[in-house]
């Protein structure tokens, strides 16, 4: 899922890790400014992106 603002990103993130796991936190990455993966409580996998435009 691609992003358009930090703080989009970091709602997206707190409801779908809420009750889930997080597998990389959000952070900065070789490959992204800002990325986090994550599973939600229903077993579905997650990967934000942060779009800077």
């Amino acid at each position: 899922v691609t992003c358009d603002t930090d703080a989009e990103i970091d709602r997206v993130f707190g409801r779908l890790s809420d009750g889930g796991f997080v597998l990389m936190p959000l952070g900065a990455y070789p490959f992204s400014e800002k990325f986090g993966w994550v599973q939600d409580k229903f077993g579905v996998s997650w990967q934000l992106n942060l779009d800077k435009k």
